[in-house]
């Protein structure tokens, strides 16, 4: 319970003891829960990360919960392209059948983002993004 409890609390404390960079616009998004139009412009790197806490209870009545923490690494190649990488730790688990705990890396991917047309009016922001789910789970 200990180092749940440590892990959680550094990936809550560490980004802010970390430097910026400045941008004139702040191109945010969620990962798993928004996803922006927009490239972040050349040069420039950002962390997009998000806690997602589930608690539930499954048919036969077992209590469940799953702790998940998911990044995605930015990085701006040109002004209307940037390549991405996403990486999802499971801290905690419990298997719905077996009870067991089951944590680590829990979703990998690879891709890029190009911003097609900037709103103009009426007219919205269109991107184009791909994604490539790699193997790399625990």
């Amino acid at each position: 319970m200990y180092k749940k409890n440590l892990i959680l609390l550094l990936i809550i404390f560490i980004p802010s003891l970390m430097l910026g960079q400045y941008g004139e616009t702040i191109r945010t998004g969620r990962p798993g829960q928004a996803i922006g139009a927009f490239a972040l412009g050349s040069k420039v790197f950002q962390v997009q990360s998000g806690l997602t806490y589930n608690r539930f209870e499954d048919a036969a009545g077992n209590e469940n919960s799953t702790y998940m923490n998911n990044n995605v690494f930015r990085l701006g190649i040109w002004e209307k392209f940037e390549v991405s990488g996403v990486v999802g730790y499971r801290i905690a688990e419990e298997a719905p059948l077996t009870g067991n705990r089951i944590r680590g890396v829990s979703n990998t991917q690879i891709g890029a983002r190009y911003n097609i047309l900037e709103p103009n009016g009426a007219i919205p922001a269109l991107g184009l993004q791909g994604r490539v789910l790699l193997k790399f789970q625990k």
